[in-house]
């Protein structure tokens, strides 16, 4: 009987020892499960991001331009611009993947699309595919226009791309927007009077007309290239956002600018639409006025380009002899 009673005890303890460790098998089971499951909801939340972009990237890679393509073309790189590291490395898609935006081309900057100067009588349009390595851009396209605008400085040289997919991917990665100026020159027969200053009173009443116009806090008006076309005044803004530092105010330009100014712009942004797709988008935006882009007065010079100060030779926009980069590099080398 005595070893009976001393058996029971020891069986129960080795019982409850058994179904402790149990429990304790158990618990952590369960807590391997739940980390396993974390780990797998994280997992599914990367790719899930990764294949929004890697669609974003593939809704962009076509060859044709639509109304939507633009805000596409930004929305694509803001998605990829919120992933992480490792995010980035698992886009893929059928045109996508992560050398699209994380692939270093070099420097963009160096580049010069050539479309910014003023818009002269004589231009040369050169057109090729494209290329979205910024290098090999500076290095072959550029190098070209570059020749071009040496052997013929009377001319404007101007680029456009062919390729919409090489377009989408430079507008994705480089930039928001793509400027250019519309520079319309003013000659002393435009001034109204003979004095020799008129220019710099023509210069003036465009910027009061501009300041006042745009609320006195400089601000800049603005208007969308499709109302300036249709001479209506614009309410707001779409799509494109503007870039001026002070601001801008939607309004109607035509009331700030002279007329002759305003209708010769919009001849040149319906010639130039035609040989760069898009230039007149409806839902661009014009800012104005840009009143300092060259001299108001020109400084005299004779057949040898020597002012009536002996030594002195005048040259470039701030002689009043050019009216953008190239022109005054050009009238320098005269």
């Amino acid at each position: 009987m005595k070893i009976t009673k001393r058996i029971i005890p020891l069986v129960l303890a080795f019982c409850l020892i058994l179904m402790a460790v149990g429990c304790s098998s158990q618990k952590t089971d369960e807590s391997a499960n739940t980390d396993a499951d974390v780990q797998e909801t994280a997992q599914n939340t990367d790719l899930e991001a990764a294949d929004n972009v890697a669609a974003l990237i593939d809704a962009i890679y076509v060859q044709t331009w639509s109304e939507d393509t633009d805000a596409q073309c930004e929305a694509a790189k803001a998605a990829w611009d919120a992933l992480t590291d490792e995010q980035k490395e698992m886009v893929s898609g059928e045109n996508a993947d992560p050398d699209y935006f994380g692939r270093d081309t070099g420097d963009a900057s160096l580049d010069d699309p050539r479309n910014s100067d003023d818009i002269g009588a004589n231009e040369l349009l050169v057109v090729s595919f494209g290329t979205s390595y910024n290098d090999s851009r500076v290095a072959d396209i550029k190098g070209v226009e570059d020749a071009l605008a040496a052997a013929y400085p009377d001319w404007s040289v101007r680029r456009a791309f062919t390729s919409q997919i090489i377009i989408n991917h430079v507008y994705a990665r480089d930039g928001e927007n793509s400027n250019s100026a519309l520079l319309v020159g003013i000659e002393p027969e435009n001034f109204g009077s003979d004095h020799p200053l008129a220019g710099i009173e023509i210069q003036r009443k465009i910027e009061s007309k501009a300041f006042e116009a745009a609320g006195g806090d400089y601000s800049a008006p603005c208007q969308l290239v499709g109302d300036f076309l249709a001479d209506k005044k614009s309410t707001k803004l779409s799509f494109v956002k503007p870039t001026c530092p002070t601001g801008v105010v939607p309004g109607n330009i035509r009331d700030i600018l002279p007329e002759k100014i305003t209708d010769t712009m919009a001849s040149a942004i319906i010639k130039m639409d035609k040989m760069l797709s898009r230039f007149a988008l409806p839902d661009a935006v014009l800012t104005a006025p840009e009143t300092r882009s060259s001299s108001p007065v020109r400084i005299l010079r004779n057949d040898i380009y020597q002012s009536n100060i002996r030594g002195v030779y005048p040259c470039g926009e701030g002689a009043g002899y050019a009216g953008g980069i190239v022109s005054a590099a050009v009238d320098g080398i005269r």
